[in-house]
Protein backbone atom coordinates (compact mmCIF):
# COMPACT_ATOMS: atom_id res chain seq x y z
CA UNK A 1 0.00 0.00 0.00
CA UNK A 2 0.96 3.02 -0.35
CA UNK A 3 2.28 5.37 2.10
CA UNK A 4 -0.79 8.21 2.05
CA UNK A 5 -3.51 5.72 2.02
CA UNK A 6 -1.93 4.05 5.14
CA UNK A 7 -1.59 7.60 6.96
CA UNK A 8 -5.19 8.34 5.75
CA UNK A 9 -6.77 5.35 7.50
CA UNK A 10 -4.73 5.75 10.39
CA UNK A 11 -5.88 9.08 10.70
CA UNK A 12 -9.11 7.76 10.21
CA UNK A 13 -8.98 5.53 13.04
CA UNK A 14 -7.50 7.61 15.16
CA UNK A 15 -10.24 9.76 14.67
CA UNK A 16 -13.06 7.34 15.08
CA UNK A 17 -11.22 6.25 18.46
CA UNK A 18 -10.89 10.84 19.73
CA UNK A 19 -15.15 10.50 18.45
CA UNK A 20 -15.62 7.34 20.84
CA UNK A 21 -13.80 8.99 23.88
CA UNK A 22 -15.63 11.66 23.75
CA UNK A 23 -19.55 10.12 23.53
CA UNK A 24 -18.38 7.72 26.34
CA UNK A 25 -17.33 10.73 28.63
CA UNK A 26 -20.58 12.22 27.78
CA UNK A 27 -22.89 9.61 28.22
CA UNK A 28 -20.91 9.21 31.55
CA UNK A 29 -21.46 12.78 32.82
CA UNK A 30 -25.21 11.91 31.99
CA UNK A 31 -25.76 9.43 34.40
CA UNK A 32 -24.11 11.11 37.19
CA UNK A 33 -25.95 14.09 37.32
CA UNK A 34 -29.10 11.91 36.86
CA UNK A 35 -27.71 10.29 39.71
CA UNK A 36 -27.49 13.49 41.88
CA UNK A 37 -30.78 14.98 40.81
CA UNK A 38 -32.29 11.49 41.83
CA UNK A 39 -30.40 12.02 45.19
CA UNK A 40 -31.95 15.26 45.81
CA UNK A 41 -34.25 15.70 49.16
CA UNK A 42 -37.42 16.74 49.40
CA UNK A 43 -38.80 18.23 52.62
CA UNK A 44 -42.31 16.97 53.52
CA UNK A 45 -44.75 18.06 56.50
CA UNK A 46 -45.73 15.00 58.51
CA UNK A 47 -49.28 15.02 60.73
CA UNK A 48 -50.94 13.22 62.40
CA UNK A 49 -54.47 12.37 60.96
CA UNK A 50 -57.37 14.04 62.88
CA UNK A 51 -61.06 14.07 62.52
CA UNK A 52 -62.44 17.66 61.92
CA UNK A 53 -64.96 18.86 59.61
CA UNK A 54 -64.02 20.61 56.62
CA UNK A 55 -64.82 23.98 55.39
CA UNK A 56 -64.37 24.77 51.64
CA UNK A 57 -65.49 28.16 50.51
CA UNK A 58 -67.23 28.81 46.96
CA UNK A 59 -67.66 31.97 45.96
CA UNK A 60 -70.86 32.05 43.28
CA UNK A 61 -73.27 34.82 42.40
CA UNK A 62 -76.96 34.26 42.02
CA UNK A 63 -80.36 35.49 42.89
CA UNK A 64 -82.96 35.05 45.47
CA UNK A 65 -86.74 34.07 45.17
CA UNK A 66 -89.30 33.37 47.35
CA UNK A 67 -91.46 30.34 47.35
CA UNK A 68 -94.91 31.97 47.50
CA UNK A 69 -95.50 35.62 45.30
CA UNK A 70 -98.66 37.22 45.07
CA UNK A 71 -100.31 39.77 42.88
CA UNK A 72 -102.52 41.65 45.04
CA UNK A 73 -105.57 43.54 43.14
CA UNK A 74 -108.97 45.55 44.02
CA UNK A 75 -111.93 43.64 43.24
CA UNK A 76 -113.26 47.24 42.35
CA UNK A 77 -112.27 49.34 39.49
CA UNK A 78 -111.47 52.99 40.25
CA UNK A 79 -108.79 55.35 41.42
CA UNK A 80 -105.81 54.39 43.38
CA UNK A 81 -106.35 56.47 46.61
CA UNK A 82 -103.29 56.11 49.13
CA UNK A 83 -100.57 53.45 50.42
CA UNK A 84 -101.25 52.60 53.84
CA UNK A 85 -97.77 50.72 54.43
CA UNK A 86 -94.49 51.16 52.20
CA UNK A 87 -92.25 49.15 49.71
CA UNK A 88 -90.77 46.46 51.85
CA UNK A 89 -93.08 46.45 54.93
CA UNK A 90 -93.99 43.04 56.68
CA UNK A 91 -97.70 42.76 56.23
CA UNK A 92 -99.83 40.30 58.35
CA UNK A 93 -102.47 38.18 56.26
CA UNK A 94 -105.98 40.30 55.63
CA UNK A 95 -103.91 43.91 56.85
CA UNK A 96 -104.67 46.94 54.60
CA UNK A 97 -102.27 47.94 52.38
CA UNK A 98 -103.66 50.36 49.83
CA UNK A 99 -107.16 52.13 49.20
CA UNK A 100 -108.42 52.61 45.97
CA UNK A 101 -111.81 54.71 45.74
CA UNK A 102 -114.38 54.69 43.03
CA UNK A 103 -114.25 57.25 40.42
CA UNK A 104 -117.97 58.17 39.22
CA UNK A 105 -118.94 61.47 38.68
CA UNK A 106 -121.55 62.51 41.15
CA UNK A 107 -121.60 59.74 43.45
CA UNK A 108 -119.88 59.78 46.75
CA UNK A 109 -118.18 56.04 47.99
CA UNK A 110 -116.16 54.89 51.09
CA UNK A 111 -112.34 53.91 50.20
CA UNK A 112 -112.43 50.47 49.19
CA UNK A 113 -109.23 48.78 51.30
CA UNK A 114 -107.30 46.74 49.65
CA UNK A 115 -105.86 43.24 51.68
CA UNK A 116 -103.01 41.35 51.48
CA UNK A 117 -103.84 37.64 51.00
CA UNK A 118 -100.99 36.53 52.97
CA UNK A 119 -98.24 37.34 55.50
CA UNK A 120 -95.33 38.78 53.74
CA UNK A 121 -93.17 41.76 52.51
CA UNK A 122 -94.68 44.37 50.03
CA UNK A 123 -91.97 44.09 47.66
CA UNK A 124 -93.66 46.47 45.12
CA UNK A 125 -96.38 48.75 43.82
CA UNK A 126 -97.49 48.82 40.72
CA UNK A 127 -98.78 52.09 40.40
CA UNK A 128 -98.87 55.30 42.24
CA UNK A 129 -101.52 57.01 44.06
CA UNK A 130 -103.92 58.69 41.95
CA UNK A 131 -103.87 55.96 38.81
CA UNK A 132 -106.64 54.19 37.78
CA UNK A 133 -106.88 50.59 38.70
CA UNK A 134 -109.16 47.67 37.66
CA UNK A 135 -109.27 44.14 38.88
CA UNK A 136 -107.38 42.59 35.94
CA UNK A 137 -104.18 44.77 36.87
CA UNK A 138 -102.25 43.70 40.03
CA UNK A 139 -101.90 46.60 42.54
CA UNK A 140 -99.09 45.57 43.98
CA UNK A 141 -96.65 42.12 45.05
CA UNK A 142 -96.47 40.70 48.43
CA UNK A 143 -93.44 37.93 48.79
CA UNK A 144 -93.01 35.22 51.68
CA UNK A 145 -89.75 35.58 52.34
CA UNK A 146 -89.43 32.54 55.04
CA UNK A 147 -88.64 30.23 52.71
CA UNK A 148 -86.85 31.41 49.65
CA UNK A 149 -85.17 29.47 46.75
CA UNK A 150 -81.62 30.34 45.73
CA UNK A 151 -80.55 30.12 42.65
CA UNK A 152 -77.39 30.29 40.95
CA UNK A 153 -74.69 29.01 38.51
CA UNK A 154 -71.92 26.86 39.05
CA UNK A 155 -68.65 26.61 36.97
CA UNK A 156 -67.83 22.70 35.49
CA UNK A 157 -64.66 22.76 37.26
CA UNK A 158 -66.51 23.15 40.70
CA UNK A 159 -68.96 20.57 39.95
CA UNK A 160 -67.58 17.95 42.21
CA UNK A 161 -66.99 20.36 44.82
CA UNK A 162 -71.05 20.53 45.16
CA UNK A 163 -74.03 18.11 45.91
CA UNK A 164 -77.44 17.85 45.48
CA UNK A 165 -78.96 18.61 49.35
CA UNK A 166 -75.42 19.79 50.48
CA UNK A 167 -75.95 22.21 53.24
CA UNK A 168 -74.72 25.77 52.66
CA UNK A 169 -74.08 29.13 54.11
CA UNK A 170 -75.48 31.98 52.55
CA UNK A 171 -73.89 35.57 52.49
CA UNK A 172 -75.50 38.49 50.96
Amino acid sequence: MKRSTIAFWITVGVLLVAILIVFLRMILKQNSQEQEIAQVEVPVVVMEVKNQAIEDILELTGYIDPIETVNVVTKIPGKFLNKVVDKGAYVLKDQVIANVIRDEPGVQFEPYPVKSPINGVVAKFMFDPGAQVAPQYPLAVVVNIDTVLIKTSVVEKDYARVKYGQLAKIYT
